[in-house]
């Protein structure tokens, strides 16, 4: 177990604002869900990283995925409530769909 001390925890925001320099747009956002898959996330060459939460108060299960074909049989992560998907790397779009059209989702990129 380490120890987060005043300097460490600077350093730590000193290195990650600095890995973000250069990322030409940032978008965040709420959605509410549908059961139709929904693009979350629109393709972007510059994105550093994303991170999508399912919203802590849903009730069933969310999927994502990379296209408009994602479903409960066919998805890359299942989202329980409150949890939290993040990637690297990916530049393409992400989807999301689930079974209640009044479940929510928050999402990022840089």
């Amino acid at each position: 177990m380490s120890v987060i001390t005043e300097k460490t925890l600077l350093e730590d925001i000193k290195i990650n604002t600095t890995s973000l320099v250069g990322s030409a747009t940032s978008t965040y956002g709420l959605i509410t869900l549908d059961t139709d898959p929904k693009l979350i996330i629109s393709a972007n060459a510059n994105r550093k990283n994303c991170i999508i939460q399912a919203n802590s108060t849903n009730t069933v299960i969310s999927y994502l995925g990379y296209d408009n074909t994602v479903s409960s049989t066919n998805f890359v992560v299942s989202l329980n409530a409150g949890d939290i998907y993040s990637q690297e790397g990916y530049l393409g779009d992400f989807y999301i769909s689930n079974s209640i059209v009044t479940e929510k989702c928050t999402f990022g990129e840089v």
